[in-house]
């Protein structure tokens, strides 16, 4: 069995730092100095049986996902997907998947095939390990 492994891949406030709209001299510095700047919150996690999660969803999801792939070799999607809170900077990421990317994970994890509306109409009851979508 396999270590458990932990990924930080974001640090600050909702938007990052430096924050959208900051006109501040603190903001003005991280600008000019790259290494300053930090991602929103959020955890990439190998469990020991090696399956993938992702703590919180922010809206630069694409590029936390690329960090984590490049410390794990991740290849596809996380397989699980956890917010500790549900308000704009924990979530806003959510909509990155899309539909057509969530219906098409379905398929490429469980061998079903759905389309997006059977997504949003709830006619797929419960499919691959039983847990309903």
């Amino acid at each position: 069995m396999r270590d458990v492994r932990v990924t930080v891949l974001g640090t600050a406030q909702d938007g990052g730092v430096p924050q959208p709209g900051c006109m501040g001299e603190c903001c003005e510095r991280i600008r000019q100095n790259d290494a300053l700047r930090r991602l929103p919150v959020s955890l990439g996690i190998v469990g020991a049986d090696g399956s993938t999660h992702l703590i919180e969803v922010s809206r630069h999801l694409g590029e936390q996902l690329e960090i984590w792939r490049s410390v794990d070799q991740m290849r596809g999607p996380p397989e699980s997907v956890s917010l500790t809170h549900y308000h704009l900077g924990h979530c806003d990421g959510l909509r990155l998947f899309g539909i057509y990317r969530i219906a098409a994970l379905l398929e490429w994890r469980y061998g079903e095939t759905c389309t997006p509306s059977q997504l949003l109409d709830g006619s797929l009851g419960k499919i691959g390990d039983g847990r309903r979508y």
